[in-house]
This record gives structure tokens, C-alpha cells and sequence, in this order.
């Protein structure tokens, strides 16, 4: 009987454990499904202890696999620090990150974020993943790189930098105002086709102010299709569909790139929506990943001047 694993059993080990499966965890790491399954085997056989509880169908983490996970991923993380700064002592920007944020933010800022800055470093590779903010738990395994998001999430294994906020914009098209007519008071928004968002740090109740005035619209009482999908919401009010009450301020401020989109109720203000970079605490950071977090972070807070 072997005294321990392999650090390469560990590493399978805990790509099993964040991909979910198997299969999965097979075809991240370019191997059989048979080959993770042995090589767990040797792991828990060399530990003398069961880290997985398994059927054909599922399978789920004993105690025991549980603690497994949490120390060797510090482990791992700790060699593969190690390891890059033998290889790298000078510290150049190197290696692969993924970015996820949602599909509003990736279809007009990101993508051209992100293509920048592998650009400007020439050994980075970077996957853009489209997520809505309704869509995370803290176990979700993109927080093991870089979350751009909506609200927080509370967890002691998450760190959330705050950012600056998501101003939002009531819009509509010239079309649609045209056939239904322009609102003048929030009010009157009972009287309209309503685009409703469902979206983490967004209130059942919007709060519209005006100097000492203040006026609650109930809209998830209206009648109708809702979505978690910001830029779902932006086509069909493009189209002509409704009244979008969460159009992101950074693209209903400038009329040039969407000539048919029209803002309204412009001297009542809604609070903005919190925003945050958020991924899972650890004890080692890679230069790429130090260095990636400020860009991003920079970019979001002057994203509004790259629409001018």
C-alpha cells in the first residue's frame, strides 16, 4: 500500500471535484474516463480512506473528501506558484484566465477587453464566459477565476471588490413611443408594455426620485414574459416590444451607436445596481491574475468613455 497520492492523482482529484463528473473532468484534462477513474482509485487507496461516494449516475463527497479538496487545492496552488517562478522568475505576464460576466457586458465591452489585452500580452490566453448573475452559487466554479457581477454573494471563501455601479436608464424605441405614447410621470408605466428583468441586486420594486419626490413601481405585478437576460431585454425594446426598465446607462447615454433608443422619465433617477469583481479567496496570486484583476477593474470603472 502506498503512504500518499501523486500530486497528479491530487490534481485529477480536484478537477473531478469542480467539473462536476467524471466525463468531465476526462475531457478537461484530455484523458479517458477510465484513467480518472483509476487514478481517484489509487488516491483513496493510498490515503486509506473513501474521498468519494459514487454510483453510476452521480456521485457526491465524503467528510473526508470535503477536507481533501479544500487543503489540496491550496497545495497545488502552492506548487504551481512555485513552479512559475522558478520557470519565470522575472515575473512576465503568462498563462491562461477566464473572465465571466454577462452576456450585455460581453457582447459591448468585454469581448473588446479582452482582445486587447492578450494583445498587449502576447503569452495570455483568455476565455470570455457569458453568465447572468442570477446564475451563481458559491460553489460555482467560475469564482476560481475572475466574476465580473451583480450583488454579492455571501461567502467567506469569496472576495468581492466593489467596483463603480450600474447606472440604469428607462428606455424605449421612437417606434414604440410613437404607438403607445411617452410616459411623463413613473406612474404611468402601469399603463405600458413593460420588458421585466429578473436580476440579482435588482429590487421587486424600482424607486424612481425626483428632487423631495419618490414613486414605487411594483413591476414585477405586471402582466408578462420576464427574463434574467440584460441584452435579451435591449433587443426586444430595440424592436419595439416595450419599455426596458434596467437598459445599463453606459449604452442608453450615447443615441450615436443605437439611433432608435429612446430614454424617458430623464429628470427622475433610480438607484444604481452594485457591482462587483468577485473570485475565491486564495493564499497565492500569479502575476497574470494580479495583473488581469486591475485591468479589468480599470476598464469597467471608464467603460462609459469608450463610447464616446
Amino acid at each position: 500500500m502506498r503512504k500518499s497520492g501523486k500530486l497528479a492523482e491530487w490534481s485529477v482529484y480536484i478537477t473531478v471535484v469542480e467539473e462536476g463528473s467524471f466525463s468531465q473532468a476526462a475531457t478537461k484534462l484530455g484523458i479517458s474516463v477510465s484513467s480518472v477513474s483509476k487514478q481517484i482509485m489509487r488516491l483513496e487507496e493510498g490515503l486509506n480512506t473513501q474521498l468519494i461516494n459514487r454510483d453510476t449516475h452521480s456521485f457526491e463527497l465524503t467528510d473526508a473528501g470535503k477536507v481533501a479538496y479544500d487543503r489540496a487545492t491550496i497545495v497545488i496552488e502552492m506548487m504551481n506558484d512555485l513552479v512559475f517562478k522558478l520557470r519565470n522568475p522575472s515575473q512576465v505576464i503568462e498563462g491562461s484566465i477566464k473572465l465571466t460576466a454577462p452576456a450585455m457586458v460581453c457582447e459591448f465591452l468585454a469581448n473588446f477587453w479582452v482582445e486587447e489585452y492578450t494583445q498587449k500580452n502576447k503569452y495570455v490566453s483568455v476565455f470570455l464566459e457569458s453568465r447572468e448573475s442570477s446564475q451563481f452559487t458559491k460553489e460555482s466554479s467560475a469564482f476560481d477565476h475572475i466574476v465580473l457581477k451583480s450583488g454579492m454573494i455571501g461567502s467567506e471563501d469569496l472576495i468581492h471588490r466593489e467596483l463603480s455601479p450600474l447606472r440604469l436608464s428607462l428606455c424605449a424605441s421612437s417606434a414604440y413611443l410613437q404607438r403607445a405614447g411617452t410616459p411623463k410621470h413613473p406612474s404611468e408605466l402601469y399603463n405600458h408594455q413593460i420588458l421585466s428583468l429578473y436580476h440579482h441586486g435588482l429590487p421587486d420594486t424600482f424607486e424612481f426620485i425626483k428632487n423631495e419626490e419618490r414613486f414605487l413601481f411594483e413591476f414585477r405585478k405586471k402582466s408578462g414574459s420576464t427574463t434574467d437576460n440584460l441584452l435579451g431585454n435591449l433587443n426586444l425594446m430595440t424592436q419595439g416590444k416595450g419599455i426596458s426598465l434596467a437598459t445599463s446607462g453606459f449604452l442608453s447615454r450615447y443615441g450615436k451607436h443605437f439611433p432608435e433608443v429612446v430614454t424617458i422619465l430623464d429628470e427622475w433617477t433610480i438607484p444604481p445596481v452594485p457591482v462587483y469583481l468577485v473570485w475565491r479567496q486564495r493564499k497565492f496570486y500569479s502575476p497574470l491574475f494580479k495583473d488581469f484583476v486591475a485591468f479589468i477593474s480599470e476598464k469597467w470603472n471608464r467603460r462609459e468613455s469608450s463610447f464616446d
